[in-house]
């Protein structure tokens, strides 16, 4: 019952038969037409109140009204119907919509026993004559209070109407909680209604539409009891499961614990002798330091230091223990291959081949030069060639330090880094000494450790993605690199990962390491990287940058630094939306040192993550030596009983690398080489190996064994 519908037929979306249902009051139907054969109505012939005595009209065809009356169908779903007594007689009374239209109200009174000459005074009110009634006897109650109060008059309120003058009066209260005192309201019987049919009219159908209703509601409710016992039965066997959990870990508890109290008179004396065997170790570990201070002051003209403050007195490479797992590397440099050594030096710059489209075929072509030939007469080498047939695809993102690490002997950093100091004319432009410049690749290369991944290949393929970057990618044309900026961009690259473990920051933090305490948990392994070259290069012996001024080391110093730094994958968020947020203020990149620097930081971080936009066949290599690593360190993790790092447990090798590669690839790589790309549109091409490297893993592809 409500406002919503005006018409005989259901309102849209409600079943039939649901005649006393609410209707939605945004959803106002049109009114229903007058039938035409309908006579207009009589005004009140017996001298009462036109407001109450409400014009006559038949059920089945009220006056066309849009509908007023909120809350209705709320307050008042169902017909109400009683019993009552005056004291002589006893009446059946109703209060109901008029049935069909959900418009209107109808009040009849009966007299009790029914028979079939039974007479039934009704009145009957439209929507606006029974607003006009409240307006004139000034009933304050809201509509929903006063269809709940009807509603309640009607059902289960005792006294709450009376019937008075022989049944053709209807005398009603009012009650509601808003207000402490009834609300009187009388309604007159004005017509008059004779037999079978107006029974049925008035006291049959809405006592079936009620039941009809209040039976569909049952169902309703008895569905919804339905789906609370079935979620209440779940979570009693959750709560049931839980418990049991609860209960087995206290088992398990005091079982720990007895056995905790057995062995405590054994493990005892064992704390004891190892707490005299540690006060021992203590001082015999003092007395070892004092012993290599003696020594170090000896060496060093009586002049003593900490033992970790003089490691690198001497330059070079350096062993250093980082964590207990991680294997014992003892640096030691190689030879340079002279024959590479000169041809290099012969070979590069080639001004005539510097721009060429086909580089591969320039350096094939310059191995015939006489030039080169003369330089390696009588040097006894037979991988000089091998290794110059590789630098033809030096300009190229196919680049195989694989292929260039077996022919030059596992030299492929220094072959690497050798040959673009001088590609770049660097050497020239600085005034390097050539040997210091030798020592200085020999000494990187020698402080890598042979990981599976972050070992001196690693360090020479991220050094030629990053040449690639500032050359054929076209970085150094649009930022107007100066050689002070390239020369910091080669040497980062290059010893970006010097003396790494093969155990990843997070490792370090965990284990509570010593370069952790260090620097503070932040980027713990960058800044050893970092700190070792620069203490590597105080020796002479090993310092490239010495041929610099003051101000030109600064410089590159301070680029390189930052360049190394921002590989630590922990602040790749925040580099990633300050480059966004600089490529959205335009193109000029070049006139901001802060810009230059920025676009170096993204050129290493691109390199570092390449190999997942490589080529295939190179990706694959990359992605196993990466997986053998990975597991390395989640092996330790199992040993000292912690939690295994995501993506490095071996067990789930088959199952969780792939699903590995391709969330970083989809939230690290492709996202990276595309907002490069909009820097360096020739690099479109790379985001495609990206696409094509992460649908080999979802085509179902299975990753190589590992070594482990």
């Amino acid at each position: 019952m409500g406002c919503g519908a005006s018409n005989a037929q259901p309102a849209k979306g409600e079943e039939k038969g649901k005649g006393y249902k609410a209707d939605d009051p945004a959803e106002k139907p049109k009114a229903a037409p007058q039938p035409k054969d309908e006579p207009k109505a009589a005004a009140p012939s017996n001298g009462t109140d036109a407001a109450t005595s409400p014009t006559p009209a038949p059920a089945e065809a009220p006056e066309a009204e849009a509908p007023t009356l909120p809350h209705r169908g709320k307050h008042m779903p169902f017909p109400g119907m009683r019993e009552v007594n005056d004291g002589t007689s006893a009446y059946y009374v109703v209060c109901y919509p008029h049935l069909g239209d959900y418009r209107g109200t109808c009040f009849a009174c009966t007299k009790l026993p029914a028979a079939d000459e039974s007479v039934v005074a009704v009145a009957r009110f439209t929507d606006a004559e029974l607003t006009k009634v409240k307006e004139e006897r000034q009933i304050k109650l809201q509509w929903g209070s006063f269809w709940k109060a009807l509603n309640l008059a009607f059902g289960k309120g005792e006294n709450t109407v009376l019937v008075v003058d022989g049944g053709k009066r209807l005398e009603i209260s009012l009650k509601s909680s808003k207000d402490p005192k009834p609300t009187p309201f009388h309604v007159d019987l004005t017509v008059t209604e004779v037999g079978t049919k107006a029974l049925y009219e008035h006291f049959v159908l809405p006592g079936c539409a009620a039941y009809k209703q209040r039976k569909e509601r049952a169902e309703e409710a008895a569905e919804g009891d339905d789906e609370k016992a079935k979620g209440k039965g779940a979570k009693e066997e959750e709560h049931a499961r839980r418990e049991a959990m609860i209960n087995l870990h206290e088992a398990v508890t005091k079982v720990s614990n007895k056995l905790a109290a057995g062995l405590s008179p054994l493990v005892e004396p064992l704390r004891k002798e190892s707490k005299e065997a540690q006060g021992l170790s203590s001082e015999a570990q003092k007395k070892l330091d004092s012993c290599r201070r003696r020594i170090n002051a000896l060496q060093h003209g009586g002049k003593q230091c900490h033992p970790l403050d003089g490691i690198y007195h001497r330059g070079g490479p350096r062993p250093f223990t980082h964590v207990p797992f991680a294997k014992p590397h003892e640096p030691r440099e190689s030879e340079a291959d002279p024959a590479v050594v000169e041809m290099v030096k012969a070979g590069f710059p080639r001004p005539e081949h510097e721009n060429a489209e086909n580089f591969t075929a320039a350096m094939t072509s310059a191995l015939m030069d006489p030039t080169l030939k003369a330089a390696v007469e009588g040097l006894p080498s037979d991988a000089a060639g091998k290794v110059f047939q590789c630098y033809g695809s030096l300009d190229r993102w196919d680049y195989d330090c694989f292929a260039l690490d077996e022919a030059s002997g596992g030299d492929s950093l220094f072959a690497t880094g050798f040959a673009l100091c001088h590609k770049y004319g660097l050497v020239k432009h600085f005034g390097i000494d050539q040997t210091i410049l030798m020592n200085f690749w020999t000494g990187c290369q020698a402080g890598y450790h042979p990981n599976p991944y972050h070992n001196s290949n690693h360090a020479a393929d991220v050094l030629q993605i990053t040449h690639f970057i500032l050359g054929p990618g076209g970085m150094a044309q649009v930022l107007r690199l100066s050689k002070e900026d390239l020369l910091a961009a080669l040497v980062a690259a290059g010893i970006h990962d010097y003396d790494h473990p093969g155990f990843n920051n997070n490792f370090h933090t965990r284990t509570g390491g010593y370069l952790s305490t260090l620097y503070n948990d932040r980027s713990v392994l960058e800044n050893h990287h970092c700190a070792c070259i620069f203490e590597m290069m105080r020796h002479p012996r090993y310092d490239v940058f010495g041929c610099l001024n003051d101000d030109q080391r600064k410089e590159v110093r301070d680029t390189l630094v930052e360049m190394l730094l921002s590989t630590d994958m922990g602040n790749h968020a925040k580099i990633f939306s300050q480059f966004r947020r600089r490529l959205a203020e335009g193109p000029d990149w070049h006139a901001r040192k802060d810009d230059i620097r920025l676009a170096l930081v993204m050129a290493i971080k691109m390199a570092d993550i390449s190999n997942c936009g490589r080529p295939l066949f190179l990706y694959k290599k990359w992605a196993e030596a990466i997986a053998n690593e990975f597991y390395i360190q989640g092996d330790s993790e199992l040993q000292m009983r912690m939690m295994v790092s995501p993506f490095m447990d071996r067990r789930k090798h088959q199952t969780d690398f792939p699903k590995g590669q391709i969330s970083f690839i989809n939230y690290i790589v492709s996202p990276l080489f595309e907002v490069m790309v909009e820097l360096l549109p020739g690099l479109d091409f790379t985001v495609k190996h990206c696409q094509d490297n992460k649908e080999y893993w979802q085509a179902g592809n299975l990753p190589a064994p590992t070594s482990g």
